[in-house]
């Protein structure tokens, strides 16, 4: 890894890194198949070793073909094939895990009940965390839900 930053708002990690020879060969065909790598590109410890899980779209013969080439050591574990449909913006990617469990967690206990039926405190002992920072990741949460509601 050459360089990374931890974003404050949404706890993402950016990171820039010499890739492998032979994750720069996978890219290599990839492109040669004119197949797109959609984002976000994740790492997994699935299949009981270190790896990728990416997403790709093209052709069903590119993306056949390509399992032919793939270089040593590489292997493929296609979890879903099928149409390409492209995520719409809205709630469900603005979230973090981590926001996401605060969420759920919130809404399980009535949090946003009328009136509250929980606080902070009650919220932080389900998921192992203080109630300062729960405090603040329900106003992350909530910021932005508003905004996209809003627009931005």
């Amino acid at each position: 890894m050459l360089e990374f930053e931890i974003t404050r708002e949404t706890g993402l990690v950016y990171l820039e890194y010499q890739p492998s020879p032979s994750m720069t060969s996978m890219f290599d065909i990839l492109a040669a198949y004119s197949l797109i790598v959609v984002p976000p590109i994740e790492y997994t410890d699935d299949y009981g070793k270190r790896g990728i899980r990416l997403t790709v779209a093209g052709t069903e013969s590119a993306i056949t073909a390509i399992s032919a080439e793939v270089p040593h050591g590489i292997e493929l574990h296609p979890e879903q094939v099928g149409e390409y449909v492209p995520e719409r913006p809205g709630l469900s990617g603005l979230l973090t895990d981590r926001q996401q469990t605060v969420f759920e967690v919130a809404v399980e206990v009535g949090y946003y009940e009328v009136p509250r039926e929980t606080t902070h405190e009650q919220i932080a002992t389900e998921v192992y965390r203080s109630p300062a920072t729960i405090s603040e990741q329900l106003q992350r949460i909530e910021s932005k839900f508003l905004l996209q509601y809003l627009g931005d």
